[in-house]
């Protein structure tokens, strides 16, 4: 009836207004109409497992869902706009916990879209009684933490440090509506940053980054051994981890200006044709006016600035736009151990930010 009668089926429960509870488990249906429950506004219990479901469209109704049973079908992922709507069932369920049961389908996660895995591993109002399961490059693997963030890695080619969420602590009942709100929020703002550094990738890839220099290095000439000789090299390898063998690389000031022409013109010009500032901070970069004369312009061309501590120094020998961005911003610190760069955060984060950095 589902497939040969579609429109009866659609219209099947149309005159049961007050209908609480359906179950159609165990049907071999293998759609739901948008439009099936859209006169029963006062369902609260829907059971669909046992069917052969590949997706659930979000349905065009204020039912006021209390339970959804999609267990044992064939679902292999859902749409943003489904997604969204089981939020909505949940945020609109203030008084009644909404539950959701997806155990037992053909999960499938794909670098296209991983919102889809941290949707399913992080909404609390999914049941979770067995392992959540998602195939992932022809292996089918439990949805933990460790397995989105090794998928992340193979999109990526590059390993971030830090996980993104922190799950399991527990606040008390009355807190619990804002908890849900902030983790929504922040797998938003993770989605924006990593969509941002993808295109700066992809870019840079089709080398079609409408600058020439991926950063311009502010540093004083009596740090050229450990800049030229151990910051940049670390700089380019993790630039080829990262997006592959590309045009673009970082400026290093005098070595890429044109003979013959002002310096003031030629600083200038390599700002402009950078993508972001990296300011290298050291005794000598605060004794330096010239240093200081480059920040400046930078911050006048409302270029992205960041800095790297190359040694402690006190702020009182900062310029003012120094110190104005030493208090404001999070910045990196490169240290030497034994004759070797090491980098807090690690270069890759420091790489990433810069991306992320690109206007």
């Amino acid at each position: 009836m589902a497939i040969d009668r579609s429109s009866e089926f659609e219209h099947i429960f149309i005159y049961l207004t007050y209908l609480t509870t359906i179950d159609l488990s165990a049907n071999y249906l293998s759609t739901i109409p948008q439009n099936m429950f859209s006169r029963n506004k006062h369902i609260s219990r829907v059971n669909l497992s046992r069917n052969r479901l590949y997706t659930f469209i979000q349905q065009y109704t204020a039912c006021q869902l209390t339970s959804l049973d999609l267990s044992n079908n064939m679902v292999k992922q859902l749409d943003s706009k489904s997604m969204d709507w089981f939020d909505s069932i949940n945020n609109a369920n203030k008084n009644q916990t909404f539950i959701l049961k997806l155990q037992d389908n053909a999960f499938q996660c794909s670098c296209k879209d991983l919102t889809f895995a941290y949707w399913l591993l992080y909404s609390k109002y999914i049941e979770r009684d067995s392992s959540l399961l998602c195939g992932w490059q022809g292996l089918v693997s439990d949805l933990t933490n460790i397995t989105i963030q090794s998928m992340k890695n193979d999109c990526t080619s590059v390993s971030l440090i830090w996980l993104y969420f922190v799950i399991g602590i527990c606040f008390v009942t009355s807190v619990a509506g804002f908890i849900g709100y902030k983790l929504y929020a922040h797998i938003r703002r993770i989605r924006t940053r990593t969509q941002r550094i993808q295109n700066t990738i992809t870019m840079m890839q089709n080398e079609e980054l409408p600058y020439t220099y991926t950063a311009f290095l502010i540093f004083s000439s009596l740090d050229d051994d450990i800049v030229l000789n151990h910051f940049c090299p670390a700089l380019e390898q993790t630039k080829y981890d990262l997006v592959g063998d590309v045009p673009y690389g970082p400026c290093t000031g005098d070595g890429h200006f044109h003979l013959g022409k002002r310096i003031l013109d030629e600083q200038t010009r390599c700002l402009r044709e950078s993508a972001v500032t990296l300011a290298l901070v050291s005794q000598n970069f605060c004794n330096s006016a010239y240093c200081h004369d480059e920040v400046r312009i930078a911050a006048e061309m409302d270029k992205p600035i960041f800095l790297v501590m190359l040694e402690q120094v006190r702020e009182c020998q900062m310029s003012e736009m120094c110190k104005e961005l030493f208090k404001r911003n999070v910045r990196g610190k490169m240290s030497m151990v034994q004759g070797q760069p090491e980098f807090t955060p690690a270069m890759s984060d420091i790489a990433l930010s810069m991306l992320e950095m690109v206007q």
